[in-house]
């Protein structure tokens, strides 16, 4: 596939911002970034304005030129009726839909429902009215939900979730599944910042419990409570972190790919130990190692508020994602990132001295 254009949704996102510069770094194509603002001047600045952003964040100033030249808002949302006409007739190609909502806890569950579900529902239904050539939907591998051991790309969807933010996007990918167009499913890992600056614009994930850890060990100082916490895991089983510039360039290769496959993980074939992980942050911000455990009754109620349903899919379920369609297009090496001592130090280091200490409104 050579598309001229390609509609991006999530352009102002961390994933989707990627995607947005890999399109501009390999390939000649106009993006147009679906963005909601009050009006298209405002939708224009606020796009560029993150793709700038990222650029400079990952290291990639020549692609500033590009920004400014090849990239396009479309000022709207799914729901607006006049959107289809906002969409010039040049931009059928391609369209990659990586906008979602991360939220996870069952008080969340209309939004991730309204965004996540239905966002999507609009946009299948949008793809098909306006003729779009080919939908990537970008969903989650952890759409395997409680299932453990190696998990194939062709699976099945469990139906047993630990959260509403995998249970809904399960429910996207079999809306995308259903769609009268040509479709793909890229299933990312936990994504973390880009492997030559290790900057990231998120706060989810890996780096939401670099927070929770912070947060409550803070409290726990101030209330002169000693000790570690307990974390209900195995310290041994791996966790699945991918840089977003991995899942960037997988995504955009399988999107321009003519394979026939339709489901595709983009996971890290090297991924680090649970151990390895949790000992590079907590040491970087001078807190005891936690104490891993298998038993949730020797948890205490400060142990339980690091517990979190949207962890659990990480560090409680074992699981090794098959790769085999992805590798065929990609490579093996695409989805290889080893990650040392000094890598995760170098990821943990970033994050904590640019995010967790920045000055408030930074």
């Amino acid at each position: 596939m050579r598309p001229k254009t390609v509609v991006v949704t999530g352009a102002t996102g961390f994933v989707g911002g990627a995607i947005a510069l890999e399109l501009l770094a390999v390939t000649d194509v106009t993006v147009y970034g679906l963005t909601r603002a009050e009006n298209q001047a405002a939708a224009t600045r606020r796009l560029n304005d993150y793709l700038t952003k990222a650029a400079v964040l990952y290291g990639r100033p020549e692609l500033l030129p590009a920004i400014d030249e090849r990239v396009q808002a479309i000022h709207g949302d799914l729901e607006d009726p006049e959107l289809p006409g906002r969409l010039p007739e040049s931009a059928h190609d391609l369209m990659i839909h990586s906008a979602a909502s991360l939220k996870f806890s069952e008080r969340d569950a209309p939004e991730l429902q309204r965004v996540n579900v239905e966002g999507t529902r609009a946009l299948v239904r949008f793809a098909e009215q306006v003729g779009i050539n080919r939908l990537v939907h970008v969903s989650t591998a952890y759409v395997a939900g409680r299932r453990t051991g190696v998990i194939r790309e062709d699976d099945p969807a469990p139906g047993d979730y630990y959260n509403e933010y995998e249970r809904t996007k399960a429910d996207a990918e079999a809306l995308v599944r259903e769609a009268a167009i040509d479709t793909r499913i890229v299933r990312p890992s936990v994504v973390i910042g880009h492997r030559e600056t290790a900057a990231t614009a998120s706060s989810t994930g890996y780096y939401a419990m670099l927070r929770a850890s912070s947060r409550l060990h803070r409290f726990m100082r101030t209330a002169g409570i000693p000790g570690a916490i307990r974390v209900l895991a195995d310290s041994q089983q791996e966790l699945n972190l991918i840089p977003v510039d991995m899942v960037a360039a997988a995504a955009v290769r399988i999107a321009l790919s003519d394979s026939d496959q339709r489901v595709f993980h983009v996971t890290n074939d090297q991924a680090p130990r649970l151990f390895d992980v949790f000992e590079a942050g907590f040491r970087l911000l001078d807190l005891p190692m936690p104490v891993f455990t298998d038993d949730p009754d020797s948890l205490s109620p400060l142990d339980r508020r690091l517990s979190s349903k949207f962890y659990d899919s990480y560090i409680n379920s074992s699981k090794i994602f098959d790769t085999t369609n992805t590798v065929d297009i990609c490579g093996p090496e695409a989805m290889t990132y080893p990650m040392d001592t000094e890598v995760l130090d170098r990821y943990s280091a970033w994050y904590l001295d640019n995010v967790l200490a920045a000055p408030a409104g930074r």
